[in-house]
Protein backbone atom coordinates (compact mmCIF):
# COMPACT_ATOMS: atom_id res chain seq x y z
CA UNK A 1 0.00 0.00 0.00
CA UNK A 2 1.39 3.38 -0.82
CA UNK A 3 1.26 5.50 2.19
CA UNK A 4 0.20 9.38 0.28
CA UNK A 5 2.47 12.28 0.30
CA UNK A 6 1.10 15.64 2.01
CA UNK A 7 3.35 18.74 1.68
CA UNK A 8 2.90 22.01 3.93
CA UNK A 9 4.35 25.12 3.27
CA UNK A 10 4.24 28.11 5.57
CA UNK A 11 6.46 31.26 5.12
CA UNK A 12 9.21 31.77 7.37
CA UNK A 13 7.59 34.83 9.27
CA UNK A 14 4.59 31.83 9.83
CA UNK A 15 7.08 28.95 10.90
CA UNK A 16 8.90 32.01 13.13
CA UNK A 17 5.87 32.79 15.05
CA UNK A 18 4.84 28.98 15.74
CA UNK A 19 7.91 28.99 17.04
CA UNK A 20 8.40 31.83 19.10
CA UNK A 21 5.57 30.33 21.38
CA UNK A 22 5.11 26.85 21.30
CA UNK A 23 2.03 26.46 23.57
CA UNK A 24 -0.12 29.53 21.37
CA UNK A 25 -3.34 28.53 20.30
CA UNK A 26 -3.07 30.67 17.27
CA UNK A 27 -2.99 30.02 14.11
CA UNK A 28 -0.84 30.89 11.19
CA UNK A 29 -1.45 30.98 7.32
CA UNK A 30 -0.14 27.54 5.32
CA UNK A 31 -1.00 25.67 2.02
CA UNK A 32 -1.40 21.95 1.90
CA UNK A 33 -1.00 19.98 -1.09
CA UNK A 34 -2.11 16.35 -1.73
CA UNK A 35 -1.31 15.37 -5.27
CA UNK A 36 -2.85 17.74 -7.83
CA UNK A 37 -5.22 19.37 -4.74
CA UNK A 38 -4.00 22.23 -3.26
CA UNK A 39 -6.10 24.55 -0.67
CA UNK A 40 -4.77 27.66 1.88
CA UNK A 41 -5.39 26.51 5.50
CA UNK A 42 -4.55 27.73 8.86
CA UNK A 43 -2.22 25.41 11.17
CA UNK A 44 -0.63 25.94 14.70
CA UNK A 45 1.00 23.25 16.98
CA UNK A 46 -0.77 21.06 19.00
CA UNK A 47 -0.49 18.39 21.93
CA UNK A 48 0.73 19.20 25.00
CA UNK A 49 4.10 18.29 26.53
CA UNK A 50 4.64 16.66 23.05
CA UNK A 51 5.35 20.00 21.47
CA UNK A 52 8.69 20.42 22.90
CA UNK A 53 9.46 16.66 21.26
CA UNK A 54 12.20 17.04 17.69
CA UNK A 55 8.76 15.81 15.51
CA UNK A 56 6.07 18.25 16.27
CA UNK A 57 2.26 17.42 15.97
CA UNK A 58 0.21 20.02 14.04
CA UNK A 59 -3.37 21.20 13.49
CA UNK A 60 -4.78 22.23 10.31
CA UNK A 61 -8.08 23.98 10.10
CA UNK A 62 -9.19 24.51 6.29
CA UNK A 63 -13.05 26.03 6.29
CA UNK A 64 -13.79 25.15 9.94
CA UNK A 65 -12.75 21.44 9.25
CA UNK A 66 -10.48 20.11 11.45
CA UNK A 67 -7.60 17.41 10.96
CA UNK A 68 -4.67 16.38 13.59
CA UNK A 69 -1.41 15.42 11.83
CA UNK A 70 0.02 13.34 15.23
CA UNK A 71 3.70 12.70 15.32
CA UNK A 72 2.91 9.90 17.41
CA UNK A 73 6.32 10.54 18.92
CA UNK A 74 5.92 8.00 21.62
CA UNK A 75 4.97 4.97 19.64
CA UNK A 76 7.55 3.68 17.38
CA UNK A 77 5.00 1.30 16.21
CA UNK A 78 2.49 4.41 14.44
CA UNK A 79 -0.52 2.09 15.06
CA UNK A 80 -1.65 2.14 18.83
CA UNK A 81 -3.82 5.09 18.40
CA UNK A 82 -4.93 4.42 14.63
CA UNK A 83 -6.01 0.86 16.22
CA UNK A 84 -8.12 2.29 19.52
CA UNK A 85 -9.84 4.80 16.93
CA UNK A 86 -10.95 1.58 14.47
CA UNK A 87 -12.33 -0.99 17.69
CA UNK A 88 -14.18 2.08 18.80
CA UNK A 89 -15.56 2.26 15.55
CA UNK A 90 -15.92 -1.21 15.24
CA UNK A 91 -18.24 -1.98 18.27
CA UNK A 92 -20.51 0.87 17.31
CA UNK A 93 -18.81 4.21 19.20
CA UNK A 94 -18.57 7.40 17.07
CA UNK A 95 -14.52 7.90 16.59
CA UNK A 96 -12.64 10.06 14.18
CA UNK A 97 -11.31 8.65 10.82
CA UNK A 98 -7.42 8.06 10.76
CA UNK A 99 -4.92 7.25 7.95
CA UNK A 100 -1.01 7.23 7.91
CA UNK A 101 0.37 10.16 5.53
CA UNK A 102 3.84 10.98 4.84
CA UNK A 103 4.84 14.93 5.76
CA UNK A 104 6.53 16.90 3.93
CA UNK A 105 6.77 20.57 5.62
CA UNK A 106 8.77 23.18 3.10
CA UNK A 107 9.96 20.77 0.68
CA UNK A 108 11.53 18.60 3.92
CA UNK A 109 10.48 15.32 4.73
CA UNK A 110 8.82 15.45 8.38
CA UNK A 111 8.28 11.57 8.80
CA UNK A 112 5.14 9.49 8.71
CA UNK A 113 2.32 11.04 10.82
CA UNK A 114 -1.23 9.94 11.59
CA UNK A 115 -3.70 12.31 10.37
CA UNK A 116 -6.71 12.11 12.15
CA UNK A 117 -10.10 13.71 11.75
CA UNK A 118 -10.72 16.37 14.23
CA UNK A 119 -13.55 16.28 16.73
CA UNK A 120 -16.03 19.54 16.40
CA UNK A 121 -19.62 20.02 15.27
CA UNK A 122 -18.99 19.02 11.23
CA UNK A 123 -18.08 15.84 13.15
CA UNK A 124 -21.55 15.25 14.39
CA UNK A 125 -23.14 16.57 11.63
CA UNK A 126 -21.81 13.78 8.93
CA UNK A 127 -23.11 11.41 11.42
CA UNK A 128 -25.86 12.78 12.14
CA UNK A 129 -25.70 13.35 16.08
CA UNK A 130 -26.70 16.08 17.62
CA UNK A 131 -24.10 17.56 20.27
CA UNK A 132 -24.58 20.59 22.80
CA UNK A 133 -21.50 21.18 23.48
CA UNK A 134 -17.51 20.00 23.35
CA UNK A 135 -14.84 19.42 25.33
CA UNK A 136 -11.38 18.70 24.75
CA UNK A 137 -8.67 16.98 27.12
CA UNK A 138 -5.58 19.11 26.30
CA UNK A 139 -3.32 18.49 29.72
CA UNK A 140 -3.07 15.88 32.39
CA UNK A 141 -5.35 18.20 34.87
CA UNK A 142 -8.22 16.74 32.72
CA UNK A 143 -8.68 14.03 34.73
CA UNK A 144 -11.82 14.49 36.71
CA UNK A 145 -10.64 15.08 39.74
CA UNK A 146 -10.13 17.57 42.44
CA UNK A 147 -6.40 18.04 43.01
CA UNK A 148 -3.31 18.89 40.71
CA UNK A 149 -2.08 15.78 39.09
CA UNK A 150 1.44 14.78 40.88
CA UNK A 151 1.38 18.24 43.26
CA UNK A 152 -1.69 17.31 45.60
CA UNK A 153 -2.67 20.85 44.76
CA UNK A 154 -6.55 21.51 45.20
CA UNK A 155 -7.39 22.73 41.49
CA UNK A 156 -8.15 26.57 41.08
CA UNK A 157 -11.29 25.38 38.58
CA UNK A 158 -12.23 21.84 37.96
CA UNK A 159 -12.49 22.54 34.31
CA UNK A 160 -8.68 23.39 34.63
CA UNK A 161 -7.19 21.05 31.57
CA UNK A 162 -10.31 21.06 29.00
CA UNK A 163 -10.87 23.31 26.23
CA UNK A 164 -14.27 24.27 25.70
CA UNK A 165 -14.96 24.15 21.82
CA UNK A 166 -18.10 24.95 21.50
CA UNK A 167 -21.32 25.14 23.66
CA UNK A 168 -23.05 28.01 26.04
CA UNK A 169 -21.90 28.86 29.74
CA UNK A 170 -24.65 26.24 31.16
CA UNK A 171 -22.59 23.78 29.66
CA UNK A 172 -19.49 24.69 31.80
CA UNK A 173 -22.01 24.32 34.94
CA UNK A 174 -23.15 21.10 34.07
CA UNK A 175 -19.62 19.59 33.38
CA UNK A 176 -17.96 21.00 36.69
CA UNK A 177 -21.16 20.03 39.01
CA UNK A 178 -20.50 15.74 37.03
CA UNK A 179 -17.46 16.09 38.60
CA UNK A 180 -18.72 17.22 42.02
CA UNK A 181 -20.54 14.60 41.40
CA UNK A 182 -18.41 11.96 41.38
CA UNK A 183 -16.16 13.29 44.55
CA UNK A 184 -19.81 13.18 46.63
CA UNK A 185 -18.44 11.80 50.06
CA UNK A 186 -21.83 10.12 50.62
CA UNK A 187 -22.05 6.50 48.62
CA UNK A 188 -25.90 6.69 48.58
CA UNK A 189 -25.94 10.54 46.90
CA UNK A 190 -23.19 9.91 44.42
CA UNK A 191 -24.76 6.81 43.13
CA UNK A 192 -27.60 9.02 42.57
CA UNK A 193 -26.38 11.67 41.18
CA UNK A 194 -24.39 9.76 38.45
CA UNK A 195 -27.21 7.32 37.40
CA UNK A 196 -29.14 10.34 36.68
CA UNK A 197 -26.08 11.26 33.98
CA UNK A 198 -24.92 7.97 32.87
CA UNK A 199 -26.07 4.22 32.03
CA UNK A 200 -24.40 3.03 35.05
CA UNK A 201 -24.23 -0.48 36.29
CA UNK A 202 -23.86 -0.46 40.18
CA UNK A 203 -22.65 -3.65 41.88
CA UNK A 204 -23.14 -4.05 45.81
CA UNK A 205 -21.89 -6.31 48.33
CA UNK A 206 -24.01 -8.49 48.92
CA UNK A 207 -25.36 -8.35 53.11
CA UNK A 208 -25.46 -11.73 54.90
CA UNK A 209 -29.42 -11.49 54.19
CA UNK A 210 -29.13 -11.48 50.92
CA UNK A 211 -26.60 -13.95 50.52
CA UNK A 212 -29.43 -16.32 52.33
CA UNK A 213 -31.87 -15.51 50.23
CA UNK A 214 -29.84 -16.93 46.95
Amino acid sequence: MTVPVMELRMSESAIAALERNLWSERYVDASLREGERSVQVKVRYRGGHTRNYPKRSYEISENGRHTHFNAEYDDPSMIRNALSFAFFNKIGVPSPTTRHVRLVVNGLPAGLYLAIEGVGQPFFRRRGLGAASLFYAVSNNSDFGLYVPGTGERKQSLLSGYEHRFGGASEKARLTAFIRAIHEPKAKRAIARLTARLDLVVAFEPTSASADRR
